[in-house]
Order: structure tokens, then sequence, then C-alpha cells
């Protein structure tokens, strides 16, 4: 009787150090794969923006007077069409936009997107916000 009882007991202790390393192995798999998926999802939808939080950004308050000089390269351009009161398309058109991400898409990004320089892109959409308001 004995016999039998230490024979389960060491099947016992067998079987959940198997079912121990087996769920371990598990979870790390589940793991690595939440890992690939999140990667694929920032290379199919490059338009998220995945932003970096120690980046410092000044915001502009609405009871300022808000000029052109203060748009900055992290605004969206729904944005800065909210701010200047500007119709949606109206950037698109004068700076010839044609990218689907338009209005949801910084500053930044769009330019680094197009390799563009991108003090001269904002420089450029400050003279077209100026044209506008004017």
């Amino acid at each position: 009787m004995k016999e039998k009882i230490k024979k389960l007991y060491c099947d016992l202790i067998g079987r959940t150090w198997v079912q121990a390393i087996l769920i371990g192995f598990l979870v790390a798999l589940c793991f690595a794969e939440i890992k690939a998926i999140l990667i694929d999802v920032r290379t199919v939808y490059p338009s998220i923006e995945f932003y970096n939080t120690s980046q410092s950004r000044r915001m502009v308050r609405f009871s300022d007077p808000v000029t052109p000089s203060d748009i900055q390269p992290w605004m969206t351009f729904a944005y800065i069409n909210t701010v200047f009161k500007l119709p949606g398309s109206y950037l698109q058109g004068a700076l010839s936009i044609s990218d689907l991400r338009y209005p949801n898409i910084s500053i930044t990004r769009y330019a680094r997107m197009h390799r563009m320089n991108e003090v001269q892109f904002l420089a450029s959409l400050e003279q077209a916000v100026s044209a506008y308001v004017k």
C-alpha cells in the first residue's frame, strides 16, 4: 500500500513540473506574439502617432492672439485648421498635399515621411496660413 502511494505521489510531482514548464513556455510564447503584433501594427499603420512624452510642446492658448508664427511642428493639420478657422481642404490645396492621412498627421511626421526639410516646410505652412488669415 505504501508503495502505491509513493508511486502515485512521484507521478503527481513529475506531472506538476512538466505542466509548470509547459505553462511557462506558453506564457513566453504569448508575450513574443504580442510583441510581434505590436511591431506589425507600427509597420502596417505608419500613420498612427506614437508620441514621445519627453518632447516639449508649447501649447497655444486660445485666449492669446494666435498668429501663424505660433505654429509648432507637433501640431496636426486638423489642429491648425481649427485654430485658424481654415476650410478643411485649404492647406491641402495650398501645399499640394496628397497624403491620405491628411489632416490627421503632424507637421513633423508629414515632413519626415515625404523627406522634406521640416524648417522649410513649416515656413511654407506659415506663409499659406498668413495668406488666408489676411
